[in-house]
């Protein structure tokens, strides 16, 4: 995992040719640096949603939340149809929860691809112990 560093991510946009414009959004090829965020429709959000604007507009991106229905969320999630995408759902207390979105056969929403993680995944899935299954998933969530 990497750390909260916006003065890393501004170096990052920089050297990738994203130069602040005059109301401090990027762009580069007169193309501005515009993020879409789903969100379904939580209180929660209201709250999260203008904290979030703000973290991408200190490095000059501007973030763009589409509020829509959890339904409607997921269809655009299966589609691939999103920049970024924040819900949650309920969970089992098992570390197995959620880590399906990552394995690459069933990865097509965020075209994640990795052998490490699948090799984890297969582990922890083989194993029906919590307990013996948590080093392996604490290995996957360092990944």
């Amino acid at each position: 995992p990497y750390p909260y560093d916006p003065a890393q991510a501004k170096k990052l946009l920089d050297e990738a040719g994203w130069k602040p414009g005059a109301d401090g959004i990027r762009a580069k090829d007169c193309q501005r640096l515009e993020l879409t965020l789903l969100v379904s429709k939580k209180v929660l959000n209201d709250a999260l949603i203008p904290i979030a604007k703000e973290n991408w507009r200190q490095i000059g991106v501007l973030l763009k939340p589409q509020v829509v229905d959890f339904n409607a969320l997921m269809a655009q999630r299966k589609a691939g149809n999103y920049d970024l995408a924040s819900f949650s759902t309920s969970t089992l207390n098992d570390p197995h929860d959620g880590v399906w979105d990552f394995y690459s056969s069933e990865a097509k929403e965020s075209g994640y691809h990795n052998a490490e993680v699948d090799k984890l995944i297969n582990a922890g899935n083989a194993v029906l112990d919590i307990e013996q299954r948590k080093p392996i998933y604490h290995q996957l969530y360092k990944v």
